[in-house]
């Protein structure tokens, strides 16, 4: 019927989106964790801030090292 088809059609599309979802997860990670390196907050309370002198931020190492 109908009703079937369409509902394989919502499991195949789900099954792609679901695929993609880690490889873009990893990007945006190591995206922010390059920003760090470079020497700006990642966190929310100093989000886009210099670290002066490249110092640990308690916030942006919770931030990027969360499971």
């Amino acid at each position: 019927t109908a009703l079937r088809l369409e509902n394989s059609k919502l499991r195949e599309r789900l099954g792609e989106v679901e695929a993609d979802t880690p490889v873009k997860a990893k990007h945006v990670r190591e995206s922010v964790r390059r920003i760090y390196k470079d020497g700006f907050h990642v966190c929310n309370d100093f989000y886009g801030q210099r670290r002066e002198q490249d110092e640990e931020c308690m916030f942006c190492d919770e931030l990027l090292y969360r499971e």
